[in-house]
């Protein structure tokens, strides 16, 4: 699956059923537990002035 959905802040933690249940509805002889999807929490927390340069 080529999408960028489950990358956000929340790690696929709220998208993550909705796009499950989008490819099951999409191929009805799939279930749940046969959808190749990987999420992950990312590697370290940062902050966002660490991201934003404190500026």
């Amino acid at each position: 699956l080529r999408t960028r959905a489950g990358m956000g802040f929340c790690g696929g933690r709220t998208c993550r059923m909705t796009i499950e249940r989008m490819v099951e509805n999409a191929n009805p002889n799939i279930s749940q537990n046969e959808i190749p999807l990987k999420y992950q929490p990312p590697v370290r927390a940062v902050t966002f002035g660490a991201v934003g340069d404190n500026q």
